[in-house]
């Protein structure tokens, strides 16, 4: 995982099962922020926005429908680094 100092905007690799150990700037030497968990019902929403826009774009009121269920399905899928 990568976090960024607020210091002095250094980007710093961290293990990614670091837990609640607290990393120090490779560059400066100042304490970095926490990691924040992320979710998924992020992706499901721009899925399901981003598809219902798309089905509906192209077959009108049950493109929309078809095209909010693939987008849901791909959004809960997509993996994100940190």
């Amino acid at each position: 995982m990568n976090l960024q100092c607020q210091h002095c905007r250094q980007i710093n690799s961290i293990p990614n099962n670091a837990g609640n150990v607290q990393f120090r700037c490779y560059n400066c030497g100042a304490f970095l922020p926490k990691p924040v968990a992320s979710s998924s019902d992020t992706s499901e929403a721009v899925g399901l926005i981003g598809g219902a826009a798309l089905g509906a774009a192209i077959g009108g009121p049950v493109g929309a429908l078809i095209g909010a269920v693939i987008g849901v399905m791909i959004g809960r899928e997509a993996k994100t680094d940190g």
